[in-house]
């Protein structure tokens, strides 16, 4: 199990160590791998306001001025036997969850 934020290493590595997790904590710099995946979504103007009166300032942690974010999902990935070439990786699911701020 890994999982992967758009923040950047340092407050990643910040993730992994407070949280205590026994797994692996991948940046996905400027939103790249989720993007490809279609799961991102612009905050908006309002949710911009809000998280900035609650200190949250996305550029800081993500490292861009986009305002974006991933949509929670969970991927379950598969290799498959017949093929040893890197495109052989399927998605067989994707189980989409809601996030908690």
């Amino acid at each position: 199990m890994i999982s992967i934020v758009p923040e950047t290493a340092k407050y990643a590595k910040t993730l992994q160590a407070v949280r205590g997790l026994p797994f692996r904590v991948l940046t996905d710099l400027d939103l790249a791998y989720a993007l490809s995946l279609g799961l991102v979504f612009w905050v908006g103007d309002k949710i911009k306001d809000t998280y900035r009166q609650f200190g949250i300032d996305l550029r800081r942690f993500q490292g861009n001025g986009g305002w974006l974010l991933p949509i929670p999902a969970t991927l379950v990935v598969g290799r498959t036997a017949a093929s040893k070439r890197a495109s052989s990786i399927r998605i067989s699911a994707i189980v989409w969850q809601s996030r908690t701020f």
